[in-house]
């Protein structure tokens, strides 16, 4: 949820605006849009607490407790919304997290919105900015779909309007796209390169009838990439066919923290080579990688 805006701190129920959000959908051609990178400074960041059980077994206690470290420690660096699927959760939240927010000097909001499950990286909204023709840039809400993971795990309708309440709360206008997309599916620096995988992108359980380069041109368009570096697969066993934050993320715009298995001879993923050793430097389409540093980290730790 990008952003510049400096907020207040203090513990808070924060109802949506009742009025709709715009569709940027009819206008969309005379935008440009363009996603940040993580880093870049940001007005909060959204979780969605875990309420069901039986995603989380059997750690369902630790889940929780585990939410709950993960939410005290961001309000120690930003504000943090927090959504709850019921009203009777959102009141046993405030009273979970009173304590903390009263130490923090950043603000927790605690809305209800129902949903599904608690991957709210992989359903909610991306925060991008949007440029028109004038030259004139504001915060927009992209909506992609989400079928959970290719189907795997019904229902999923309540996660997927999650991106319009997220608009709604914010007053920002949203772009509703018909293409599957998970959050943690993707990583971008900041200056047009994304990383991604074949496994998850291209898999026809997502975007079936769509070619490789149809998916590039949406995904491009949408979060204005230079260019697509692709890795073959992340994990394996990885219920979302392997998502690329399980595997490689940029840490700055030069920099990419891969996780390995450094017993295993060649297991750095090749566009990771390419990116540590440079060796594609000469070649115009990868001139965004020269000087790039590859931090690995043995994936058993």
């Amino acid at each position: 949820d990008w952003s510049s805006d400096v907020c207040s701190s203090d513990l808070r129920v924060a109802l949506p605006p009742r009025s709709p959000h715009r569709c940027l959908s009819r206008i969309v051609g005379t935008v440009n849009f363009f996603l940040p990178a993580e880093w870049e400074p940001q007005r909060a960041i959204w979780f969605t607490w875990p309420q069901n059980a039986d995603t989380w077994t059997p750690v369902w206690p630790d889940a929780k407790a585990t939410y709950e470290k993960v939410i005290a420690a961001s309000l120690r660096f930003q504000d943090v919304v927090l959504l709850a699927s019921t009203s009777e959760l959102q009141t046993e939240l405030l009273k979970r997290f009173e304590s903390i927010a009263a130490h923090s000097k950043y603000r927790l909001d605690i809305l209800v919105c129902p949903t599904n499950d608690s991957w709210i990286r992989d359903y909610g909204g991306m925060t991008v900015r949007a440029v028109d023709a004038q030259g004139s840039a504001k915060q927009t809400l992209l909506s992609f779909q989400f079928n959970s993971w290719g189907g795997k795990y019904p229902p999923w309708d309540a996660d997927n309007a999650v991106p319009g309440f997220m608009a709604r709360h914010r007053g920002y206008e949203i772009v509703e796209i018909p293409f599957v997309l998970e959050g943690g599916s993707i990583d971008a620096n900041g200056e047009g390169l994304l990383l991604t995988t074949r496994s998850c992108l291209l898999n026809p359980n997502r975007n079936p009838g769509k070619t490789q380069k149809e998916i590039e041109e949406t995904v491009s368009r949408y979060l204005g990439l230079k260019e697509i570096l692709w890795l073959d697969s992340g994990i394996d066993g990885d219920d979302t066919d392997g998502h690329v934050d399980d595997l490689a993320r940029f840490v700055n715009a030069r920099t990419v923290f891969c996780a390995v298995e450094m017993d295993v001879p060649g297991a750095l993923p090749l566009v990771i080579r390419v990116m540590l050793h440079a060796e594609l430097e000469s070649e115009a389409k990868h001139i965004y990688l020269r000087g790039a540093t590859v931090l690995r980290k043995d994936i058993a730790q």
